[in-house]
């Protein structure tokens, strides 16, 4: 599925994706356990990296990392199961608050949201696009605050 046609980044990640996919396939009618192993450790990798450079932080099974101005976020079961559509719902928010003029905020999470059908992979999503506003939220009141001379847990 290509969420946004306008991020070639994401584009490539999802053909690696794919590829390394097709490569598993192939190579599980011979391989052996080890090699299928590295096949699955590459696959996360690709998946971590991608995802920790574009959004700029780490997201691991049960939380999404503090931020300088956001505590750390702790996932939920579903959530912690569908981590593909968490990130995917950060990367919608935080697109939709860019400064380049793309969509507000609710355009891309109703489109988003149609990207998946019902039940917990499109929650996940709208999970993921609610808590990346919050961090955004929280990032802007904090710099506001600095702003104005107030000290950061102040307000």
């Amino acid at each position: 599925m290509t969420f946004n046609d306008d991020d070639p980044s994401l584009a490539i990640y999802e053909q690696t994706q794919k590829t390394l996919n097709t490569l598993g396939r192939l190579i599980h009618l011979r391989a052996t356990e080890v090699e299928l192993d590295l096949i699955r450790q590459l696959r996360h990798q690709v998946h971590e990296t991608y995802w920790q450079a574009r959004l700029d932080q780490r997201i691991a099974h049960g939380s999404v990392a503090a931020t300088p101005f956001c505590r750390r976020i702790f996932l939920g079961v579903n959530q912690q199961k569908h981590l593909e559509e968490v990130n995917r719902g950060m990367l919608a928010a935080e697109q939709s608050m860019s400064q380049s003029g793309g969509s507000p905020p609710w355009n891309r999470l109703i489109f988003g949201r149609s990207q998946f059908t019902r039940g917990q992979a499109r929650n996940s999503f709208e999970c993921g696009f609610i808590l990346r506003l919050f961090q955004m939220i929280h990032e802007l009141s904090a710099l506001n605050r600095q702003r104005a001379g107030s000290p950061p847990g102040d307000g």
